[in-house]
């Protein structure tokens, strides 16, 4: 009996053990090639979701301009020294704020405070400036007109100014010690956001700008080449319908019996109790004022720099209205900074690659089959690469990667990246 009870345990061994390979067997034979786990997989999603990121990464370079001001206003045009050697199709204002690059300078106009940040971005990529809207500048060849005041020009210097159909300048020349400068080439160029003049002559270039908005002139005067001893610099006009004169340093009114007032001043206002006429200097300049029967005669002598430069201003009233911009704001430049994140731009391009060179380029497994999808931070598609589609029974893999996608404005959102192989 014990016998016959060992051989049946015995038999209940071998009969375990052999419907435990049986399982084993049908197990590798039939289920594993249907059941292959997701992590054999992962590698390869892992190296596709890198590619995408490698492929479409790029930098946008940003720099702060910051405009220390002492007037608030709106559509306030701005001249800054550019240090940069930068395209003028290869950068722009973070809001895409029109401007011009010229003469070494960034030319702008914007609504100021105090304290006003505006941010530069710059790329390697073009960008599409976008003009002023509502320009009430109309501009030709010789003329100029915004609002009240109309410019006219001869050889790309000023020739009169007139204020609400009144004549506040009349003649305008300029002579460097004591000969008359004249202009051996002139040349024009109008733009939504400046009109532009200049005058080309052998030791200088004399340039204005009339921009929208405002009734005003800004002048620039560049050397051809720097100086080896002074340049006496005279600035010679006559006005018309003033009747009292006004700087920081002396004030009154013009008499018109032949005499003349010298003042030191950086500032001189001509006016009558409906309009006038301001200059503005960087520097104090020896003013004359020369008056006889109805004509005042004014002279500015200075001093040629590198880079000079002064402003005329037509107005209503007297000299309130512009004494604010004797000295109107400074600027300074930050630091810069480099912002990594995912082009749009690369993204479409890679959208449009083809698979198989895609593939290789990737060395992406021949018996694999890849896509991908570009998703914003809504879940919205961006892009959609789908180049083959999976049958019915094959099995789909996937992984998501949260990043960052930056515009070419530095305008930075969260993107997905999804890819599926099978």
């Amino acid at each position: 009996m014990q016998r016959s009870l060992r051989a049946v345990s015995h038999i209940d061994w071998v009969m375990s053990l052999g419907i435990f390979m049986m399982f084993l067997a049908w197990f590798f034979i039939f289920i594993k090639p249907l059941a292959t786990p997701s992590t054999n997989m992962e590698p390869i999603l892992r190296v596709a979701s890198e590619k995408i990121t490698a492929n479409t990464t790029w930098a946008v370079e940003t720099i702060p301009l910051i405009i220390f001001s002492n007037i608030t206003g709106t559509e306030e045009p701005l001249i800054v020294d550019f240090p940069f050697a930068w395209n003028q199709t290869n950068f722009a204002f973070s809001d895409n704020t029109s401007f011009l690059l010229d003469e070494g300078k960034i030319l702008f106009m914007a609504n100021i405070t105090p304290r006003k940040t505006l941010i530069l971005v710059h790329t390697d990529q073009n960008y599409t400036h976008t003009p002023p809207y509502n320009s009430d500048l109309t501009a030709t060849s010789d003329a100029a007109t915004v609002r009240d005041m109309r410019a006219e020009f001869k050889g790309g210097m000023i020739k009169t100014l007139t204020y609400r159909e009144r004549y506040l300048m009349q003649v305008f020349n300029i002579t460097i010690n004591t000969l008359q400068v004249e202009g051996q080439n002139t040349s024009e160029s109008i733009n939504p956001l400046a009109a532009k003049y200049k005058m080309q002559s052998t030791l200088i270039n004399h340039t204005s700008y009339v921009f929208p908005a405002k009734t005003r002139i800004y002048n620039l005067i560049r050397l051809n080449n720097p100086l080896t001893t002074p340049q006496n610099f005279s600035l010679r006009t006559t006005i018309s319908n003033v009747t009292d004169y006004y700087s920081v340093q002396a004030s009154g009114a013009i008499d018109y019996n032949g005499t003349c007032t010298d003042i030191m001043t950086n500032y001189i206002d001509l006016h009558d109790s409906l309009a006038g006429i301001s200059f503005i200097f960087k520097d104090r300049q020896n003013i004359s004022l020369c008056a006889t029967n109805s004509t005042l005669r004014m002279s500015a002598y200075f001093t040629l720099t590198n880079d000079t430069s002064y402003e005329i201003m037509l107005h209503e009233g007297d000299y309130n209205a512009t004494t604010p911009y004797i000295s109107p704001y400074s600027e300074t430049f930050g630091a810069t900074e480099l912002q990594q994140g995912v082009s749009y731009k690369l993204l479409a391009e890679l959208n449009r690659t083809n698979y198989t060179d895609l593939k290789a380029a990737w060395k992406y497994p021949a018996s694999r089959e890849l896509a991908f999808t570009i998703l914003n931070e809504t879940g919205g598609e961006i892009y959609s690469y789908q180049p083959v589609n999976p049958t019915e029974t094959q099995n789909i893999f996937a992984k998501e990667t949260d990043t960052t996608a930056i515009d070419q404005y530095g305008k930075r959102k969260k993107v997905t990246i999804r890819v599926r192989a099978w």
